[in-house]
């Protein structure tokens, strides 16, 4: 791998000078990470090499050596970061580096090497008033501060593998002189000259370690050393200023590797997401979203809306500022359902980055996509007529290769016809199959957004897990309950519940002798639960007078609801009505306060579910790992996802269902 030319790892422009000049995408710096990984490599090998021939490392090379593991760490991150991104940087005048990098370097230049959030966040402030820096450069600065640090860790490891060199060269030459010194001092001079020829020029390194070899050898090395202070002398330096320069140069160096392996280590303990949100003019529009969902959702769905814009401001040739604010005057000029607006999702910025309203966002912005994203979205809004297509065309040119191969062989015109025939039945298989493989590998799931319910589900999304199951005996029973207690340690939260949603286990009769033992076996297994997990929970109100109040309630997390047998004459036999589907229908009922009676045994404290406004519903043998249902409420509540009910039949038109 080669190694980078001109390195600037060094150079620092003031923030003010920096100047777009033109584009360049992540491609860029990721040419720029190949090549220091190539040479950081390089430079560490030369260092394992040194130690293997009993060099001493310079303390600062040493510890880089050592410290390998974190450098390919850091590495393997910034080309994980780098490796799909197609953002585009602009580039510095004159040096045609990308003015992140540029930006970058100059961070990792302050303080030698030493970094933290609040002096990256004023580097990154001071050029947002007179060029703003774009999205893509936000989200690719952590990667160019790693390579801004390990191109100084670069530089360090190569200067400790020349003063290696140097040492051993020195150590040498050094052997060599006391030899002769001992049995032909009078060549000594000689072999001085020889030396000042061929080590030209003589580095700092290089005489310190020759000096210190030869200090005290005898008064013919001292006639030696002397004549290498005169000859140094003639380039204006002399042996005690060399030792000098290169105790200096070690203990720049060493500061320099220590602050920047620390710097690397802080990376990871960064919020760079909140770090580029802060700096970003295009986050101050967005969260001025006239339905107020924006600064509430979570950081994913957040990245999502600003690479819409990002996206959009690219097509278009438009500033990002100005697509955020086309979007925003959008969605301004619909009212709120509360002042006779039907559609609440027309007020939210995000109908017009992801939603339904992006064509009207188009229309003011014009933009210009690429073919393969025009090719996607035509795709998209045909998908059978896409699929059948691509069947055809497959079919059609694997029919004519056949066909192409029979008439070079000589075959009528006839044979050629049954041969296409023949060939069009087997191709079409092979061509559904290959069109398949092909939609599979193209298909990306597109990313749900959410609000961000890390801190709790709100009051107004309260949930209920919904577990569907039979119940057999007493023992499953139990290992019902235990699983219902696993679900509800890894999701604790106030505005969540868990309701065991069962039958009875199909029979030949509408009761049998055990179903009243069972039941009640069931009501008392959640019953313990509750005994063992309820708990208050205290929430702000307001009293009788409207003042600001504290309440508390009584949070018991677990219910049963068991349905009797209906008689299915499908299945001759006495089961729940509909299975699940039947279950869920009369969960919901229940939850809206028409169907209790269509549950037999009810346990647990049923106040509060008419405030339930979203069911998970999973069967008995599903897991919910660790905060999965305030991920997937998070979800329910966002505005492009909550459904809107249209028409007389009551069935919802928009929205996600889950």
């Amino acid at each position: 791998m080669k190694q980078e030319k001109n390195p600037k790892a060094g150079s620092a422009a003031p923030a003010a000078a920096v100047r777009g000049v033109a584009d360049d995408g992540a491609p860029g710096l990721r040419a720029q990470l190949a090549g220091l990984a190539g040479a950081l490599d390089a430079a560490c090998d030369a260092l394992d090499g040194a130690r293997r021939r009993g060099s001493d490392l310079p303390p600062a090379a040493g510890a880089i050596l050592d410290n390998t593991p974190l450098i390919d760490a850091q590495l393997r991150q910034a080309r994980a970061q780098l490796l799909h991104d197609r953002g585009v940087l602009p580039l510095q005048a004159p040096t045609g580096d990308a003015r992140i990098l540029v930006l970058a370097r100059e961070a990792a230049a302050r303080d030698d090497g030493r970094i933290d959030r609040d002096g990256l966040a004023r580097v990154l402030a001071a050029v947002q008033p007179e060029a703003p820096l774009r999205l893509a450069e936000l989200r690719l600065f952590p990667a160019a501060l790693r390579l801004a640090l390990l191109d100084g860790l670069r530089q360090v490891a190569q200067r400790g593998a020349r003063a290696c060199e140097e040492r051993i060269l020195a150590a040498g030459w050094a052997a060599r002189m006391l030899d002769t010194a001992a049995q032909r001092s009078g060549d000594l001079v000689l072999l001085v000259a020889d030396m000042a020829r061929q080590v030209e020029p003589m580095g700092s390194c290089f005489v310190a370690e020759l000096a210190r070899r030869l200090q005290g050898q005898g008064a013919a090395v001292a006639q030696a050393l002397a004549w290498i202070d005169a000859r140094l002398a003639d380039d204006g330096s002399n042996i005690a200023g060399q030792v000098q320069r290169e105790h200096d140069a070690m203990a720049a160096d060493g500061s320099l590797a220590a602050n920047s392996l620390a710097s690397l280590r802080l990376l990871g303990g960064i919020d760079w997401r909140l770090l580029a949100e802060s700096s970003s003019a295009v986050e101050t529009l967005l969260r001025a979203d006239p339905d107020g969902s924006y600064p509430r959702m979570d950081g994913p769905t957040r990245d999502l809306y600003r690479l819409a814009v990002e996206r959009l401001a690219r097509s278009s040739g438009r500033p990002e500022a100005d697509v955020a604010q086309e979007a925003l005057a959008l969605a301004g000029v619909h009212r709120a359902p509360s002042e006779g607006g039907l559609d609440a999702r027309h007020r939210h910025v995000g109908y017009y980055l992801l939603g339904p309203g992006l064509a009207a966002l188009e229309a003011r912005l014009q933009p210009k996509p690429a073919l393969t994203r025009r090719l996607a979205r035509r795709t998209a809004q045909a998908p059978l007529a896409a699929h059948i297509g691509a069947m055809t065309l497959f079919t059609l040119l694997f029919a004519a290769v056949v066909v192409a191969c029979a008439r070079q062989q000589g075959a009528a015109l006839w044979l050629q016809a049954v041969i296409g025939v023949l060939a069009l039945l087997g191709a079409s298989g092979l061509a559904r199959s290959l069109v398949d493989m092909m939609a599979a590998w193209i298909a990306t799931p597109a990313p749900l957004p959410r609000m961000d319910f890390d801190g709790g589900i709100a009051p107004q999304a309260q949930t209920l897990v919904a577990v569907s199951a039979r119940l057999l005996n007493s023992a499953q029973v139990d290992a019902l309950c235990r699983d219902l207690e696993v679900r509800y340690l890894a999701n604790r939260d106030p505005h969540l519940r868990f309701c065991l949603l069962g039958d009875l286990y199909d029979a030949p009769h509408e009761s049998m002798p055990d179903d009243d033992a069972l039941v009640a076996h069931a009501a008392a297994a959640i019953d313990a639960l509750n005994r063992k997990h309820a708990y208050d929970h205290s929430y702000a109100t307001l009293d009788e007078e409207g003042q600001p109040a504290t309440a508390r309630l009584r949070i018991e997390p677990f219910l049963l609801l068991q349905r009797p047998r209906t008689w299915n004459s499908g299945e001759h036999a006495w089961i729940g009505r509909a299975r699940r589907r039947g279950q869920l229908a009369d969960l919901n009922a229940f939850l809206a306060g028409t169907g209790r009676e269509r549950f037999a045994g009810i346990a647990g404290n049923t106040a509060g579910l008419a405030e339930m406004r979203y069911v998970i519903t999973i069967d008995a043998a599903t897991d919910l790992p660790r905060d999965a249902a305030r991920r997937l409420a998070g979800a329910m509540a966002h505005p492009l996802n909550q459904p809107l009910v249209l028409g007389a039949d009551g069935r919802a038109q928009h929205g996600m269902s889950f």
